[in-house]
C-alpha cells in the first residue's frame, strides 16, 4: 500500500517511543533525587545522596540512603510543584499556538520564502521603494499595502505602491475584513472601492468621513433608500474630453456597456458588433444634444426612429451619422438582432431608481471625476464606494462607467506629473470585481497602472469566474503582472494544481533504522525524497486566516491575515471608528 511521504519525517517510528520512555525515567529520577536532597526541610535526615541513578538505587536497597516519611513527603511536594509548573507551561504553549493561526497545521512555510524574500516585502523595503518613487505619503502613513504577517517569522508583509494585486478567495474566508477594509482605512490618499454588499460601507464610512469627502454610488439601493443629492452623468465620460475626441470616447463608453452585458469576450458576431455601433452613435447624439442618457432606452425600442441620425448631422458629425444610419438600413431580421443586443447593453437605464443616480435634477450636484482625483493629490482623501449586484435589475454598467471615468482621470493627472505617476497613490480594492465592474480592459491596465501609482486589487471568487469575464489569456496576464494572493477554499483542481506546481517542491530527509536481531546492534540510513511543498488538497483546505502570497519579485510565502480590528490606524480614523 502506498505511503504518504509528507507524513514520514521518520518512517521507522522507532526513536519516538524510546525517547518518551527515557524522558519519563529521567523525570522520575529527577523528582526522587530532588525530594531526597530537600528532605531536611521537612524533618528528614541530612544524608549523602548519590547523583548517579545506579548508585542511588543501590544505596536505597542496601539502606545507605534512608527513604522515610519525611523523604516521601518531600518527593510528593516536589512532584506536585513540578506538575503544576508543567500544567501552566502547557496551557501557555497551547494558547500561543492557537493564536498563531495555521502554524502547527502548515509547517511547510520553512520550505518557501527565504529570509531575503521576506525582507523584500518588509515595511523598510516598501518604504524605501516609496521614497525612490518620490511618493508623498504623509507622516505616519503605511509604506504600502499591508497583506498580513509571514507565518513563520511574524514579520509584516507589504506590497509596495507600485504593485497591483489579484486575490482569489472562496466565500466567507475573511477577504473583506482582512484585505478590503484595511486598504480603505489605511490609504494615504483617495480610495475607489466596489462591492455587492453594504458591509464595506457600514464598517468604513465613519473612518473615511473623518479624513475626506465620501461618495456612495448606490443605484440599486444596497446601502440606502434615500434619493441621492448628487448624480453621475455617464456622458461626462465623453464630455470631459476635447470635442474632436467625442466620437472615440463614445465608442469607448459603448464598449463598457457591451463589456457589462457579457457581449465582448468571445462574442465577435455582427449582432454584438452592430449593437455596440448603435449604442456609440446614440451616446454621441445624446451628448451633442445635451439629453439625459436615459434617452437611449427610447431609441433602443424604436428600430425605425432615426432621430439620433438627424441629431448627429445637425451637430456636424456626418460620418458618424452615415455609420449609424447604416445600422437602421439593415434587413429587418438582421436589424432586429442588432437592436436586441443594443437593448441588452443599455438595460441598466430602464429602471427608475438607477435613473435617479445618472440624470440631472434640481438641487443635485454633478459629480466631477477630475475634481475627485485632483482633491486626492492636493491634500484631500476622498472616497468613492461603488455598489451594485447581479440580477435582472443590475446597474453594474453604471458603476463600471463611473469607475473607468475615474481611472481615466487618474491616468491623465499622473501623466501631467513628474515621472508620469500620481504623487499620492490611488488605492482601489475592487471586491467582487467579476460582478460589480466587468471591465474588459482591466487585464491590459495591469501592465502599466503600477507605474502610475494606481493600485488596483482585483478580488475574485475563482480563476474560472475570472475566465468567464476576461478570457483565459487576459486572466493569466493579470496574474503575471501582479502580486497574487490565494485565501483558500476554492475547489478548482486545475487552478490549484498549477498553484501547487508554482510553489514547487522541496527535499525532505528521511531516517530509517534496521536491526540484525542482535541486542544493541542496529544501523541507521538517511535518504532524500522530493516532496510537493503544498499539495492540491492542502491548498483547498488552507486554514482560515492563512494565505498563499506570490510576489512578483520574491518566492511564494505563507502569510497570516490580520483583520481590520486588530490593526492600528491614524488617530482621526481610529477615533471615528470607535464611536
Amino acid at each position: 500500500m502506498a505511503t504518504n511521504v509528507r507524513n514520514l519525517k521518520n518512517p521507522s517510528g522507532d526513536e519516538k517511543p524510546l525517547a518518551i520512555a527515557l524522558g519519563g525515567l529521567g523525570i522520575i529520577w529527577g523528582i526522587v533525587l530532588g525530594g531526597l536532597k530537600l528532605a531536611p526541610l521537612f524533618g528528614g535526615d541530612d544524608q549523602h545522596v548519590p547523583v548517579n541513578p545506579v548508585a542511588l538505587v543501590v544505596g536505597i536497597v542496601k539502606g545507605r540512603v534512608v527513604l522515610g516519611g519525611s523523604e516521601a513527603v518531600s518527593i510528593t511536594v516536589l512532584g506536585a510543584v513540578l506538575a503544576l509548573v508543567a500544567t501552566v507551561v502547557a496551557v501557555q504553549v497551547t494558547s500561543r499556538r492557537a493564536q498563531k493561526k495555521g502554524r502547527a497545521i502548515v509547517p511547510n512555510a520553512k520550505y518557501m520564502a527565504s529570509k531575503s524574500d521576506i525582507a523584500s516585502m518588509s515595511g523598510k523595503s516598501t518604504g524605501a521603494a516609496s521614497q525612490r518613487m518620490g511618493l508623498k505619503l504623509g507622516e505616519g502613513a503605511a509604506p504600502g499595502v499591508l497583506l498580513g504577517k509571514e507565518l513563520r517569522t511574524g514579520q509584516p508583509v507589504y506590497a509596495d505602491y507600485e504593485t497591483l494585486l489579484t486575490q482569489l478567495w472562496a466565500a466567507r474566508r475573511g477577504k473583506t475584513s482582512t484585505q478590503v477594509l484595511p486598504q480603505i482605512l489605511s490609504a494615504p490618499g483617495g480610495v475607489i472601492t466596489s462591492s455587492n454588499k453594504r458591509d464595506t460601507v457600514d464598517d468604513s464610512l465613519a473612518g473615511r468621513q473623518a479624513v475626506g469627502e465620501v461618495f456612495v454610488f448606490d443605484p440599486q439601493r444596497i446601502w440606502t433608500k434615500e434619493e441621492p443629492d448628487w448624480f453621475f452623468d455617464p456622458l461626462d465620460f465623453i464630455r470631459r474630453r476635447s470635442v474632436d475626441e467625442w466620437d472615440a470616447a463614445a465608442t469607448g463608453l459603448a464598449r463598457l456597456f457591451r463589456d457589462d452585458a457579457g457581449l465582448s469576450e468571445g462574442n465577435k458576431d455582427m449582432f454584438s458588433e452592430g449593437g455596440q455601433r448603435l449604442v456609440a452613435g446614440w451616446l454621441l447624439a445624446a451628448c451633442c444634444e445635451n439629453l439625459p442618457i436615459t434617452e437611449l432606452v427610447l431609441w433602443a425600442g424604436a428600430e425605425t426612429d432615426k432621430e439620433p441620425v438627424e441629431l448627429l448631422r445637425r451637430h456636424g458629425w456626418h460620418r458618424k451619422a452615415d455609420a449609424l444610419q447604416a445600422q437602421y438600413e439593415l434587413t429587418s431580421r438582421t436589424r432586429s438582432g442588432v437592436f436586441a443586443n443594443a437593448q441588452q447593453m443599455v438595460a441598466a437605464l430602464e429602471h427608475e431608481v438607477p435613473g435617479q443616480w445618472v440624470t440631472p435634477s434640481v438641487g443635485k450636484r454633478r459629480f466631477d471625476a477630475d475634481a475627485f482625483i485632483a482633491d486626492s493629490q492636493q491634500g484631500g482623501r476622498p472616497t468613492m464606494y461603488l455598489l451594485s449586484k447581479e440580477g435582472p435589475t443590475s446597474a453594474s454598467a453604471l458603476t463600471l462607467a463611473l469607475l473607468v471615468t475615474l481611472m481615466d482621470a487618474a491616468e491623465e493627472y499622473g501623466e501631467s506629473q513628474p515621472g508620469g505617476r500620481l504623487p499620492v497613490p490611488l488605492v482601489c480594492p475592487l471586491d467582487e470585481a467579476a460582478n460589480t465592474v466587468k471591465w474588459g480592459e482591466l487585464a491590459n491596465k495591469y501592465s502599466h497602472y503600477g507605474s502610475r501609482s494606481i493600485i488596483i486589487t482585483t478580488i475574485l471568487q475563482s480563476f474560472t469566474q475570472a475566465k468567464r469575464i476576461w478570457g483565459e489569456d487576459p486572466t493569466r496576464d493579470m496574474l503575471t503582472n501582479s502580486c497574487v494572493v490565494y485565501g483558500g477554499g476554492i475547489k478548482d483542481e486545475r487552478f490549484l494544481s498549477e498553484l501547487s506546481a508554482f510553489i514547487g517542491d522541496h527535499e525532505e530527509h528521511r531516517t530509517s533504522r534496521s536491526s540484525d536481531g542482535t541486542w544493541g546492534k542496529s544501523s541507521r540510513s538517511t535518504s532524500i525524497a522530493e516532496k510537493r511543498t503544498l499539495t492540491v488538497s492542502e491548498l483547498q483546505a488552507l486554514p482560515f486566516g492563512v494565505m498563499v502570497v506570490i510576489p512578483q519579485k520574491a518566492a511564494p510565502m505563507l502569510v497570516e491575515s490580520v483583520p481590520w480590528w486588530e490593526r492600528d490606524f491614524e488617530p482621526a480614523i481610529a477615533e471615528a471608528m470607535a464611536k
